[in-house]
């Protein structure tokens, strides 16, 4: 009986350890990119260089000579919140992360802008919108 026990014990560990550390999937793009997109983040620079049509690029270019632009910083939140700011004012709204994609909307909007994910990593994050607008940022130290 006791041989019996110990047979059956060795087989549901090598069950548990099959299914817990074979088996077990590599990280999710998607849970990695929601974890490194959270925190506080200042736009850097836009280019507007390679855009599609001239009003995004006439937009993102009076944009980039705003010296107030400069200064804005994004704060991602696990709520997934979003609140904008300069210093002076915030703005709130809402994001998600789907795959290699982020989508910005409004509160009472159902229209969502998406933004194609580049690069992030800790300290670095490349948005790309559907007009090929890029949007350098970097981490708040």
């Amino acid at each position: 009986m006791r041989n019996v026990f110990i047979v059956l014990l060795i087989a549901a560990l090598g069950a548990a350890l099959y299914f817990f550390v074979i088996k077990r999937k590599p990280g999710d793009p998607l849970a990695k990119n929601e974890k490194l997109i959270l925190g506080k983040w200042t736009i850097d620079s836009l280019d507007g260089s390679h855009a599609k049509n001239s009003i995004p690029m006439l937009t993102a270019l009076l944009h980039a000579m705003d010296s107030a632009q400069n200064k804005i910083q994004l704060e991602f939140l696990t709520n997934g919140k979003l609140v904008e700011g300069d210093g002076k004012a915030k703005d709130t709204n809402n994001y998600s992360v789907e795959k290699e994609t982020i989508l910005f909307w409004s509160d009472g909007d159902s229209t969502r802008k998406k933004y194609q994910i580049s690069k992030l990593d800790s300290t670095h994050m490349i948005l790309q919108d559907k007009d090929s607008i890029i949007f350098n940022l970097s981490r708040v130290k």
